[in-house]
């Protein structure tokens, strides 16, 4: 255990930090023909057990797309990146869940957050893996819901100790739902507002984005296309 805990720490050293471009852009996630998992890994932190639920590629009308896998244990995938939460506050990405007995999905996106007023200590993972993964004040996750009903739905909740608060909004849901393409386009500013009305977004940087897969009996594949940063 302790080999494996090594090499992935290894892995996780010197990843480098995508910005945003000059056409007010920055792209998070995108697959093309090249792609492959170990060239993923080496510009994303990746927590879990990589050789299970590794992203494969796929090509469907012309279009590449990652299909995701849940296994026994949870997945992470982390992209470092350095953007201003007003300068670049909508995020886009385009998904399809598989269709299953359960009207949820285990894929979610995760974006953290943190303001240059506010000291903040790592993430709990960073003390484990290392620094490379920068310290933020709160973050959001992005979850495809029980029911259609649930859409837009946001709440905010206290994930640690020391009172780092996790937002958890809605952007799609229900049964009937799964199995289609769907592309999403959100507003981060305005959720962040009203998940936080008391802080002022204005030094508010974004300085992580990538996806969780959490822990499911199915071993259904889910599928996302390309995720991204824009004004």
């Amino acid at each position: 255990m302790a080999a494996i805990f090594i090499t992935v720490l290894l892995h996780a050293c010197a990843k480098p930090v995508v910005e945003v471009t000059l056409d007010s852009t920055l792209v998070i996630l995108e697959p093309k023909r090249d792609y492959s998992y170990d060239h993923m890994r080496e510009k994303w932190l990746v927590f879990g057990d990589i050789y299970e639920t590794g992203p494969r590629l796929h090509v469907e009308n012309n279009e590449h797309f990652l299909a995701i896998a849940p296994s026994s244990t949870p997945f992470t995938a982390l992209r470092l990146i350095k953007a201003h939460l007003l300068a670049t506050p909508f995020l886009s990405w385009t998904w399809r869940i598989a269709e299953e007995t359960q009207p949820n999905s285990s894929l979610r996106l995760v974006l953290g957050f943190i303001d240059k007023t506010i000291k903040n200590k790592p993430w709990y993972l960073s003390g484990f893996w290392g620094t490379d993964l920068p310290p933020f004040s709160r973050s959001l996750t992005i979850e495809w819901g029980k029911s259609a009903l649930e859409r837009g739905s946001l709440r905010v909740s206290k994930k640690d100790q020391k009172g780092r608060s996790l937002a958890h909004y809605i952007a799609r849901g229900g049964r009937e739902n799964q199995g289609r393409w769907w592309r999403e386009y959100i507003d981060l500013s305005l959720l962040h507002s009203k998940a936080w009305p008391e802080l002022d977004m204005r030094n508010t940087q974004i300085v992580f984005a990538g996806f969780v897969i959490n822990k499911h009996h199915s071993k259904l594949a889910s599928h996302i296309k390309k995720i991204s940063l824009s004004r």
